[in-house]
């Protein structure tokens, strides 16, 4: 019996572990297997950017350098984004990757997508830049209504 429970533990242990912490404001839960470490991070969930002309980077509509920055460095080979506006109240929503290298000091553009109409089905972006740092902004443009804008990833890292 006690071999029994001491080769359940050790299964449970060695196939998955999940903890969750806050980085600048954005939720991540890394999990890690036998086999790769997995970023899964939730960006923005049902969030309101409160107004227009200013991207916000994180649940707490802050624009600092910092805010939600999410460290990616070189070991996640894979980085998938998945951004949804079910909800469009404002003329539209813009939503821009940003990243960051080793040296860099300034974020710079990844991508930008800009809805105007809300979303039925998610936008998967894959971000295949090597970076160290990546952000999301969310912002409405021209007039401000209420909005719904979703946006988690997954960087996976396998050896």
């Amino acid at each position: 019996m006690r071999v029994f429970l001491v080769f359940f533990l050790w299964l449970f242990f060695v196939s998955s572990v999940a903890l969750a912490r806050t980085e600048n404001g954005i939720t991540i839960t890394d999990e890690a297997t036998s086999k790769s470490n997995i970023l899964q991070v939730t960006f923005f969930e049902a969030y309101n950017p409160p107004g227009t002309s200013t991207f916000y980077y994180n649940p707490a509509s802050e624009v600092t350098s910092t805010a939600g920055a999410v460290t990616c460095k070189g070991i996640y080979t894979a980085k998938t984004l998945l951004l949804s506006v079910p909800t469009l109240g404002s003329t539209s929503i813009s939503v821009r990757i940003e990243g960051k290298t080793k040296n860099a000091t300034t974020w710079a553009e990844v991508y930008t997508k800009t809805f105007t109409v809300a979303s039925t089905i998610d936008s998967i972006i894959n971000v295949v830049e090597y970076l160290d740092q990546i952000r999301i902004g969310v912002k409405a443009n021209t007039t401000k209504g209420t909005d719904s804008v979703n946006v988690t990833g997954s960087f996976i890292s396998s050896y």
